[in-house]
């Protein structure tokens, strides 16, 4: 599955079209995918800034494309910088560079679940990636869309965040 399929999903709706007309400043600022490995309750949501409104208004598409308002952009905060519109990595592709990175880093659990956040940064998309092991462990990934990599890749336990948490 592309990108483009879920952007051409909604922007084929009734609600997409009804957004934009009220807002032809918004633009996409992010994407964020949940693929569900155990309970397929996967998810589709992407994200709009709205610059007359100072807001980030997230479209479920996995829900009839419902409307939620994720953010209000406040005084002094850095407006959300705008997603590139070239996507090079498909949900399958940057799933199969996350497995064959899992499996020469000798890990054996199981992904269960895998969050994706698709964000911008000086114009370049990157895939964040919180995969959720079997085993309590967490992996943590960032894949650069344009070269098809893996540039960040670190793995941590629960009780590592515990740990933490406490220090």
């Amino acid at each position: 599955m592309n990108i483009e399929f879920y952007k051409e999903k909604l922007e084929s709706s009734k609600e997409y079209k009804k957004f934009k007309e009220e807002y032809p400043d918004s633009f996409i600022t992010s994407i964020f995918i949940a693929v569900d490995f155990v309970s397929n309750d996967n998810k589709q949501h992407i994200d709009f800034y709205v610059p007359s409104k100072k807001q980030i208004i997230s479209f479920q598409l996995e829900d009839n494309n419902k409307q939620v308002v994720l953010h209000e952009v406040v005084e002094g905060e850095e407006e959300p910088l705008r997603l590139g519109d070239v996507f090079n990595l498909s949900l399958n592709e940057s799933e199969e560079i996350l497995m064959k990175k899992i499996e020469e880093e000798g890990i054996k659990d199981k992904v269960q679940k895998i969050l994706y956040s698709i964000q911008s940064l000086n114009g370049e998309n990157y895939w964040l990636a919180t995969v959720f092991l079997s085993g309590f462990s967490i992996i943590n990934a960032k894949i650069d869309d344009s070269k098809k990599q893996i540039i960040d890749f670190r793995k941590s336990s629960f009780m590592d965040m515990i740990t933490f948490g406490k220090k």
